[in-house]
């Protein structure tokens, strides 16, 4: 909204629309998408073995087990916040005692999961990038309500006047075209699919 970017790839839905709502796009399109996941330690000490993500932010609350937020107002911490909201529970009102924000990025957040032995909440494909992961697995499913969606926005010239319209809308074009598609869906690590297109 500073006029920064010609064009933006977001994964954050409402924060879109309220993007959008405010005149600085016009729409969005849909690029990829991948899926959120928890992880956290073997020892599982919330016992959140096959349950939906409701039931699995609800078990690490009851049980206080260390959680590690990005506290970043990223799109992941987003997710996470509306997860909380949900259960109607407030994430700003948690003690430090179980949950903890690190304030940065999603491969400090995972090292710092990873440190502490906590559940944190993160996507698929960071996740199989990921190096650093000791006895850490996923908890989580391919959940229709954990879908991470991925969305280019053009930067309206009426908004930023100096905006690169006509450069963005070419970035685009590429971005939606079937090579990149291709290469979306070609793209792998240790042979597994990191994004989806539907």
């Amino acid at each position: 909204m500073n006029c920064d970017g010609d064009l933006l790839i977001v994964h954050s839905p409402q924060q879109e629309k309220n993007f959008i709502e405010k005149g600085f796009a016009n729409k969005k399109y849909y690029i990829m998408h991948n899926y959120f996941l928890v992880i956290g330690p073997k020892t599982n000490p919330a016992k959140i073995n096959n349950l939906e993500i409701r039931r699995v932010f609800r078990r690490i609350y009851e049980t206080k087990s260390l959680f590690i937020s990005r506290g970043d107002n990223s799109g992941t911490h987003y997710k996470e916040k509306m997860i909380w909201k949900s259960l109607l529970l407030n994430s700003l009102k948690f003690p430090t005692s179980w949950y903890l924000e690190t304030g940065t990025n999603m491969g400090a957040t995972i090292n710092t999961a990873v440190g502490l032995n906590a559940y944190t909440l993160t996507d698929n494909a960071t996740w199989l990038s990921f190096k650093n992961k000791l006895d850490f697995i996923s908890y989580t499913n391919n959940e229709e309500t954990l879908i991470n969606e991925y969305n280019a926005l053009i930067i309206n010239k009426n908004k930023c006047p100096y905006s690169k319209y006509e450069l963005g809308k070419k970035v685009l074009l590429w971005l939606l075209s079937e090579d990149t598609k291709k290469n979306i869906i070609n793209f792998k690590k240790k042979n597994q699919q990191l994004f989806f297109i539907k």
